[in-house]
């Protein structure tokens, strides 16, 4: 069995232990498989007396009426991620993560109606090494060459010729023939010309890092129970509470007449406290493996399944009755219920960290 396969059969069809979410693709190469996957749209499952607000108030009959108060939807709710998002994406700590892709993913997310299968969808990305020391290194080299250069990079296997790193190669003058056993007299010539780019690279890298105004920190650390590579950085809303100027807020909120909806009762949960450092995951080591990907530098934005929202299946029903000139006057209101995210399905940090757990299994 070669290693593309047995990467391939290591995730079934099914793999995924949760039900609201799904695989959508997956890239395979010889020691990698990329899978993207999809969250499925709770919304799509919102009972019709949900969907409606004051603006579709019925009368049954001349002495009846029916008024719906509507729902505050997660969509409206979701700013504090999408913003914490763009923080990472405007750093540009992370390659791949940038303003344009997060912007597009929150028009997606808040434009994913009805007829939306998803309303986020993310990738993951499992990377296997001939040994656990090969791994590891590359995990390391995550976080060397964004704080040290990409000069600083681990090379594995030739400690032998006093050669740890990539500037230590360029400058051991036995590079030429070590090179030659591998590569044609054309590809070490090239690669002589892009070593100087390489290091002037480096040197560009550090340089940006001394000079941001922000502080960023990488480190090492056990997440899940696995040695993990984080980046933290300063969070802006920490210091300025409006950084919405990133994003406008076009919130969708309880549709009423205007005023506060006397009939609607909100959560009493607390607003978390906010932290004054954002962490955001690089990768990870499960034995020989790495995985790293979207999914991964996302999942600490995440909101927490406990987190309030209305319910999209249930209501309540209040009934008022008014009695004038000795006619009887009935009012039926459709009232929201309150719930949680885990409850109505919608994406949140628990259930993203147990798709983690069965990679960890399965690999």
């Amino acid at each position: 069995m070669n290693m593309e396969t047995s990467l391939t059969k290591l995730f079934p069809k099914n793999w995924l232990p949760t039900k609201n979410w799904e695989e959508i693709s997956r890239i395979n190469s010889q020691k990698q498989i990329l899978l993207e996957i999809g969250h499925l749209n709770p919304e799509i499952n919102m009972v019709p007396e949900l969907k409606k607000d004051m603006s579709n108030n019925e009368s049954v009959s001349k002495y009846e009426s029916i008024v719906y108060h509507g729902i505050s939807t997660r969509k409206g709710s979701m700013k504090d991620f999408f913003e914490a998002m763009a923080q990472v994406a405007i750093s540009g700590l992370i390659p791949g993560i940038t303003l344009d892709r997060v912007q597009d993913l929150r028009k997606q997310y808040k434009e994913a109606g009805q007829e939306e299968k998803y309303d986020l969808q993310s990738s993951i990305s499992i990377a296997k090494f001939d040994n656990e020391k090969q791994a590891e290194s590359q995990l390391s080299s995550m976080q060397i060459i964004q704080s040290e250069g990409i000069d600083k990079m681990p090379l594995l296997g030739m400690e032998e010729n006093n050669i740890k790193n990539l500037e230590d190669f360029f400058k051991n003058e036995q590079y030429k023939s070590i090179l030659g056993n591998s590569l044609s007299k054309e590809q070490i010539e090239q690669f002589e010309k892009i070593a100087p780019q390489l290091k002037e690279v480096s040197e560009k890298m550090k340089e940006v890092q001394q000079n941001r105004k922000d502080k960023v920190e990488y480190y090492q650390r056990e997440y899940l129970g696995y040695s993990t590579i984080f980046l933290r950085i300063e969070n802006s809303q920490f210091k300025q509470p409006s950084v919405s100027k990133i994003f406008k807020n076009n919130s969708k909120k309880i549709k009423g007449s205007g005023g506060i909806d006397t009939y609607v009762k909100m959560s009493t949960r607390e607003k978390p406290v906010l932290e004054k450092y954002k962490e955001i995951c690089l990768g990870l080591k499960v034995n020989n493996f790495i995985i790293s990907g979207a999914l991964l530098s996302m999942i600490s934005s995440f909101p927490i399944g406990s987190d309030f929202c209305h319910s999209l299946r249930d209501y309540k029903k209040k009934i008022e009755t008014d009695k004038i000139n000795g006619q009887v006057y009935r009012t039926i209101h459709i009232l929201p219920v309150n719930s949680t995210l885990s409850v109505e399905g919608y994406f949140n940090k628990e259930e993203a960290e147990e798709i983690l757990k069965k990679i960890f299994n399965l690999i």
